[in-house]
């Protein structure tokens, strides 16, 4: 009698044991495949942020180095075509011979293309 009840105490433990191996089994699997969905989900976002970043780094550097360097070009470019219309004009001066500034634009310009002084 003894070894029935310990057989049918065994059985019950068994598919109780068995059954909530099962159960256990099922969850951690449906916890993975949330973990690995969240993961990816995640990973999407983190896409998305750099994306965003690289954007907003973009804008930055257009507004505040690109347009103010265009800026700048163009204002010394201005500068330039004034200097060399001024200096074509001094050129034709009846005083051009003996003119300082010319003498010095004519020095910085030997200086620039590597003449000796």
């Amino acid at each position: 009698m003894m070894s029935e009840w310990l057989q049918i105490t065994s059985l019950v433990l068994n598919l109780v044991l068995g059954g909530t191996l099962i159960v256990t089994v099922a969850t951690l699997r449906a916890t993975v495949k949330k973990a690995e969905a969240e993961a990816e989900k995640a990973n999407a976002e983190v896409e998305r942020m750099k994306a965003d970043n690289e954007r907003s780094a973009m804008t930055t550097f257009q507004e505040f180095i690109v347009e103010p360097l265009k800026t700048e070009i163009k204002r010394l470019n201005r500068n330039i075509s004034g200097l060399q219309k001024a200096i074509r004009q001094a050129n034709s001066c009846p005083h051009s011979d003996d003119c300082p500034v010319l003498d010095e634009l004519q020095k910085q310009s030997d200086d620039e293309c590597g003449a000796k002084k």
